[in-house]
């Protein structure tokens, strides 16, 4: 890449669309005539060309250049283009003559807009900074998009609310679910050495339970307490269950269906 001679250097931003770039106007050689040159990764963010470095190595040798320039993180080598690499650049894009594409805005605004007023002062003015009439109708009109967009932004906090809550509710029920694994772990070694794994229920557990279940014992409070198994604490607090002569308590393990049906046998535990 060949590096133009060049006696002075001036960088001016402009914007097109969303994009902000840069032109540098510089002399060239002894006569000191100014040429319009572009950071070359400005004009490809906004030719929309992704390969910055294809797209310059593709050019002659009189089109491109470096230039130290000032920027926020202090000088810096970049890439320039000439008026004519810039041309290039923009008849090699998609869609440069086909009117309502990016390329073809970027091309109309570069060559009926910048170049000329660059030519006529040296300078490009913003539109809407000679124009504050303009400006501030730009203003009143984000204004009122903000605000048309308040009553959506209420509903979004209101939605993230609710979820706060549910999860706060989720994390609640598991932490109490955690604190009672001890309780239900320690109360099932009795069950876990009887040899069918659970624990025979007599009539006195009868009372036990249910006195349990009115105090609002939940059913995973009943088994840590007593150290019966679900099925049967639910047995009994559902009075599927038979009190035998040997003091034996059966419970009927079947569901409704089986138990109308006359389906299945109840199990003494």
């Amino acid at each position: 890449m060949t590096t133009p001679q060049a006696t002075t250097a001036l960088v001016k931003a402009f914007a097109f669309e969303d994009q902000l770039f840069r032109a540098v106007q510089k002399g060239v050689g002894v006569s000191d005539t100014l040429d319009e040159w572009f950071v070359v990764k400005d004009v490809c963010d906004c030719l929309g060309i992704k390969n910055y470095r294809d797209a310059i190595s593709r050019l002659d040798a009189d089109e491109k250049g470096v230039q130290t320039l000032d920027t926020l993180g202090g000088q810096q080598e970049m890439a320039i283009i000439s008026e004519s690499g810039v041309y290039t650049l923009m008849l090699r894009s998609n869609g440069a003559t086909t009117p309502g594409t990016r390329t073809h805005r970027f091309r109309k605004f570069v060559t009926a807009e910048v170049l000329p007023a660059l030519r006529r002062t040296g300078s490009y003015a913003m539109p809407m900074a000679a124009h504050p009439d303009a400006l501030n109708a730009k203003v009143d009109q984000c204004l009122v998009l903000v605000s048309n967009l308040g009553p959506q932004i209420v509903q979004l906090v209101a939605v993230v609310t609710a979820l706060s809550a549910q999860t706060k509710d989720v994390l609640t029920l598991a932490g109490q679910m955690f604190s009672a694994m001890p309780r239900m772990l320690e109360a099932a070694k009795p069950a876990a050495r009887m040899g069918n794994g659970r624990k025979k229920m007599y009539v006195e557990d009868l009372g036990r339970i249910n006195d349990l279940a009115a105090k609002g014992y939940l059913l995973q409070d009943l088994v840590a307490d007593t150290g019966f198994s679900q099925s049967q604490c639910y047995a009994v607090m559902t009075q599927r269950y038979k009190v035998l002569d040997s003091g034996r308590v059966s419970i009927d393990c079947r569901s409704d269906l089986g138990r109308r049906s006359g389906q299945g046998a109840a199990r003494s535990w």
